[in-house]
């Protein structure tokens, strides 16, 4: 009987860092889009303002945490495991979860490299 696949723990926090900081991209792409429709909107609300500039803050608080769990990540020692399908278990994501162990990202990175732009809703 095989032992059920296990990850560094240092690996899998690492990972999740770089997740969170691909997300604040996100956010800042979402932002980026959010000022130009309502810069080019005829009814500027400020609340609409400041609602925008919270993804400021978003983005920051997103990037604070990635900071905190890459350090964590680099304090662990090299031989902690962490039981693969444990750690996954509320992951439902399939994609994420196979970046969270180091699966496909050689594939996940040519992908971003090789972005069409094309808008995908779901």
């Amino acid at each position: 009987m095989n032992p059920r696949p296990s990850a560094p723990a240092a690996t899998l926090l690492s990972n999740a860092s770089r997740e969170l900081r691909s997300l604040r991209i996100l956010v800042e792409r979402f932002e980026h889009a959010a000022y130009i429709l309502l810069h080019n909107s005829n009814d500027t609300d400020p609340q609409e303002v400041s609602d925008i500039q919270e993804l400021d803050h978003l983005m920051q608080t997103i990037n604070n945490i990635a900071d905190f769990i890459e350090s964590i990540s680099e304090k662990l020692p090299e031989d902690l495991n962490v039981q693969e399908a444990e750690a996954l278990k509320s992951i439902k994501l399939e994609a994420l979860a196979s970046r969270l162990v180091n699966r496909a990202i050689e594939r996940a990175e040519e992908s971003d490299e090789n972005d069409s732009g094309d808008c995908s809703w779901f």
